[in-house]
């Protein structure tokens, strides 16, 4: 345990809502440090991704934004180190295809402070938030909506929760030299048999499907996930599972991911060809084939990974599915297969498989594991309409930009989050719309209305796809 994470003031809970919130900052303070956990002292101040931050950074940002948002904008109290929020205060999300295009963020410093100085600054944010709990509770009234009835700590929460997944796909990438694993980890779930070939999961006739939530329906959205709304959704067809890394090395081992013809655009060429792409980020070339990268290094081969999901960027995905003949579903189609049936558009289930709390039976997802599965593994997580894996492994790529639902009002208290990427702002690369969970995805995050969102040609993100076809 580094320096300064040790007795941490606990809140005081007011109320049942104080209790839930108590046991959730918790658990995502436990996830952070036990992340933290696996660096060494050097592993902190590095970079793995150079679109990033070092996560010396992240270690600062995620306690340093809560207290921001919290004893800062909510509160209006002065801060106890402004040197260090300025520094901490939001990370960056640059365009991939020029990176000087970036959204207002915090300017790293010169030099990084020590380890024991960030958690000293951790250590005193997170008690800050906790003795200020019960004068948030009793301000409730005079807050702004985004920020009542517990709000302002659930953004707090599951912006944490967000994080860990980001270190996570950056600890991916770093030198093993900065890594140290723990003494316990899952074992790999793997398979030599072959991919059985998907079946194609006809929804035949157009309906409906709503997209957003209501305000008062949750205890807490993000602002890109309102209003509720509803859509049409014309026949299609769909794969009932994921394109597996044995059908993607079909791709690159017939030379169709050099073909330029299956890329749809011209940007996502020279991306390509700039980056030296001859494959997915999550695989590695060795003198004995490909191998899938693996957090702790323990890489698998890719005939014992064959069945699971493929990662790739959404121009990847999109070449693939060119080659194919094929296209990826839109962000109403996904939802419309994960939460309708075939004899209801609104049969008002919280999940694919229906209303039970998602558990390790129905996805893999909540770091039950710290890699995929076989596609398939999951028969309880099928939807209604035959679909499986649309939660858990990674998320899952459609190919609706991350746009405003009409009405769209952002977040006073962050007004940035989503509406710094929608398509109106300065970047080359669009960002497009992701569903589903990762397999470090926080059960907190899967609802319907979630949405997640990357750039088309960022390739470090666990990211899968499926096939789909018009009708």
């Amino acid at each position: 345990m580094q320096q300064g994470q040790e007795n941490e003031p606990q809140p005081q809970p007011q109320s049942e809502q104080s209790l839930v919130i108590k046991e959730w900052y918790d658990k995502a303070i436990a996830k952070t440090k036990e992340i933290y956990s696996m660096l060494t002292e050097d592993g902190h101040y590095q970079k793995p991704i150079q679109l990033r931050n070092p996560f010396i950074f992240y270690l600062g940002h995620v306690a340093g934004f809560a207290s921001i948002k919290v004893n800062q904008e909510t509160l209006k109290k002065s801060s106890f180190a402004p040197t260090y929020d300025v520094m901490f205060e939001r990370g960056l999300d640059p365009d991939v295809f020029d990176p000087s295009r970036c959204h207002d963020h915090s300017r790293a410093p010169v030099q990084w402070p020590s380890i024991a100085q960030v958690n000293d600054y951790v250590q005193k944010c997170r008690r800050e938030i906790f003795l200020n709990s019960d004068e948030v509770e009793k301000k409730n009234d005079t807050l702004s909506k985004w920020c009542q009835k517990g709000r302002i700590h659930w953004m707090c929460i599951e912006h944490e929760l967000l994080h860990q997944e980001t270190l996570m796909y950056m600890y991916l990438q770093m030198d093993a030299a900065y890594k140290v694993p723990p003494p316990k980890r899952p074992p790999f779930i793997t398979s030599s048999a072959k991919t059985l070939p998907p079946k194609k999961i006809s929804i035949s006739t157009a309906g409906k499907v709503e997209l957003g939530a209501k305000f008062d329906a949750l205890s807490f959205g993000w602002d890109n996930e309102f209003p509720a709304h509803v859509v049409d959704v014309p026949s299609f067809e769909v794969d009932d599972i994921p394109v597996t890394n044995e059908k993607f090395l079909e791709f690159v081992q017939c030379g169709a991911y050099e073909d330029k013809s299956n890329w749809a655009s011209k940007q996502n060429w020279l991306w390509k060809t700039k980056e030296g792409m001859k494959h997915p980020e999550s695989w590695q070339q060795t003198g004995n084939g490909y191998v899938i990268k693996t957090l702790f290094n323990e890489n698998i081969s890719i005939t014992d990974a064959a069945t699971w999901p493929v990662f790739v960027s959404f121009s990847e995905a999109q070449a693939y599915a060119r080659w194919k003949g094929r296209r990826i579903m839109t962000e109403p189609e996904w939802c419309r297969i994960a939460y309708t049936s075939p004899n209801d558009d609104d049969d008002g289930r919280k999940y694919p498989w229906g209303n039970d709390a998602p558990t390790s039976e129905h996805g893999n997802f909540n770091w039950t594991n710290l890699a995929p599965t076989p596609v398939g593994s999951h028969p309880l997580g099928t939807s209604a309409w035959g679909v499986q894996d649309l939660i858990g492994d990674a998320w899952e790529w459609t190919s609706s930009v991350f746009a405003p639902f009409d009405g769209f009002e952002a977040m006073d208290i962050y007004p940035g989050y989503s509406a710094d990427f929608f398509p109106s702002n300065d970047y080359e690369c669009s960002h497009y719309v992701l569903k589903g969970a990762s397999f470090a995805t926080s059960t907190r995050l899967i609802r319907p209305s979630f949405r997640n969102w990357y750039q088309s040609c960022y390739p470090y993100v666990w990211a899968k796809f499926r096939l789909a076809n018009d009708l």
